[in-house]
């Protein structure tokens, strides 16, 4: 069931966190995203309610990109369901592949 996963409220709320990416060099992206899967009615290909704004799992729903990184780049995108190249823009656009 899509109940089983989080939707936690984050509005007017402050997220933070710590990552060393030190180990992390071209080619290797460490990501931190946010989906909608509780909202999420439909199972995935992948048997879950995972979905993203590439459909990788055959769902395509809003993502939020707070980070995709190494040690050399790093970029925060805001996605529609539809919108998997990001074309919402965000800090760090234009370099897409992490080489």
């Amino acid at each position: 069931s899509n109940a089983e996963y989080a939707a936690i409220p984050l509005l007017g709320k402050t997220l933070s966190f710590s990552i060393d990416l030190s180990g992390t060099d071209c080619g290797c992206n460490a990501a931190l995203y946010l989906t909608s899967m509780r909202q999420n009615p439909n199972v995935s290909q992948c048997s879950d309610y995972y979905c993203d704004a590439n459909a990788v799992c055959g769902e395509s729903c809003s993502e939020i990109d707070i980070m995709e990184a190494n040690r050399y780049a790093f970029v925060s995108t805001l996605h529609a369901p539809d919108d998997g190249e990001g074309s919402g823009v965000g800090y760090g656009n234009g370099r897409r592949d992490f080489s």
